[in-house]
């Protein structure tokens, strides 16, 4: 009796975890523009991954990834986030920039909508522009 009382609380303490555990999802692909400018060598790639349904003006940032530039375009990415902080029905966007010691130099005009449904997603293609 005793054996089977622990290995209930052993299952029921497993399960409770299993609903606090995070998820990890990836995002990846290529952060790109249109003009022929070359980027600096040591340049900045950041791609943040944003909640943006709450509130337009103010956007919750879920994750995010830096990158030194070693190429030209297009630049790879690949962005982890947790799944378990997804809320359904929410509106979901990455916004990338390009920085070169402190200045931008390229960011996103429209921020690109993901589809998160179904976890990891591959292929995502976002377009910066240049800033002046």
């Amino acid at each position: 009796m005793m054996k089977k009382l622990l290995g209930l609380f052993f299952v029921a303490l497993f399960m409770s975890a299993c609903g606090t555990m995070s998820q990890n999802s990836t995002l990846s692909g290529e952060v790109y523009y249109n003009d022929r400018s070359a980027l600096p060598m040591g340049a900045t790639l950041t791609v943040t991954l944003m909640d943006e349904s709450d509130n337009r003006d103010v956007s919750t940032a879920l994750s995010h990834a830096s990158y030194e530039i070693k190429h030209q375009v297009p630049l790879p990415f690949v962005l982890s986030y947790d799944s378990t902080k997804l809320r359904a029905g929410n509106t979901y966007v990455l916004d990338a920039k390009i920085e070169y010691q402190g200045k931008l130099l390229y960011a996103t005009r429209e921020r690109a909508k993901v589809n998160l449904d179904g976890g990891s997603k591959t292929g995502i293609r976002v377009e910066v522009v240049k800033v002046y």
